[in-house]
């Protein structure tokens, strides 16, 4: 079968039964938001709070892997119920809704890449959970795009960074900043590493400092990744594209 025949068939199963493959992998959004509230931190003075910020990458046996990806914020000011307005939902959404501070739930009318929010308010929750899926790289090979554990904008209060990928699979790491040891589980034949950072301030940016330096918590994992396989990727990407000239090969 196919790589995209598997894909069809997994979002008809998702569509058809509500299981999928990250169930198991799925958190309570509302058991999230009252355990912020129970904790009592407080980080008054910036537009929003990323309360919950969880995504856990299911790596294959082949290279392609499945993200699910789940984010709350805290709204608490002007500035952040219009800056969250509108969210991008980039993938197959599961959960798109605001949390009011009352404990009432609010859909939208619509979900689009672009989904506009109902009316929100201070002390609102924006909530949204979607799983995105990507093919293998090189061949075989896996690499993630970048998680970061901080920023510049609003505070992090739970930032949890989670590769579940078969026992045996060579996963690699590349750490940067003050980032803590994984937490490493296994069980069925699957390897977990579980990254975790909770209660992360913005960071301050310094004058004439890079854009991005290297302090900043962030980290990338990857399979089976090889200079020799990106080359030999771009090589056959250049061959695809090189125009044959019928006189030059009959010299």
């Amino acid at each position: 079968r196919r790589p995209g025949e598997t894909q069809d068939l997994r979002r008809l199963l998702f569509a058809l039964s509500t299981r999928d493959i990250m169930e198991p992998y799925r958190v309570d959004g509302l058991a999230a938001v009252r355990r912020f509230e129970a904790s009592g931190r407080n980080y008054d003075g910036f537009p929003a709070v990323l309360l919950f910020d969880y995504m856990v990458t299911r790596i294959q046996e082949n290279g392609s892997a499945i993200d699910l990806v789940h984010q709350i914020f805290r709204i608490q000011t002007q500035q952040g119920i219009e800056h969250f307005a509108s969210i991008a939902v980039p993938g197959r959404v599961l959960t798109v809704r605001v949390i009011r501070a009352d404990g009432s739930i609010r859909e939208p009318d619509q979900v689009a890449a672009q989904t506009n929010l109902p009316p929100l308010s201070i002390g609102d929750y924006v909530e949204y959970e979607l799983v995105r899926e990507h093919a293998p790289r090189w061949g075989d090979a896996y690499q993630s795009d970048g998680w970061t554990f901080r920023n510049y904008e609003e505070p992090f209060d739970h930032s949890e960074m989670v590769f579940v990928a078969p026992e045996g699979m060579p996963l690699e790491f590349d750490v940067r900043g003050p980032v803590p040891p994984p937490v490493v589980t296994t069980e069925n034949g699957l390897r977990t590493h579980r990254f975790l950072m909770t209660e992360q301030r913005p960071l301050i940016r310094e004058p004439n400092a890079f854009p991005e330096p290297p302090v900043q918590p962030s980290l990338r994992a990857g399979v089976r990744v090889s200079w020799d396989r990106l080359l030999g990727s771009v090589d056959d990407l250049l061959a695809d594209r090189d125009p044959s000239d019928p006189s030059a090969e009959r010299l």
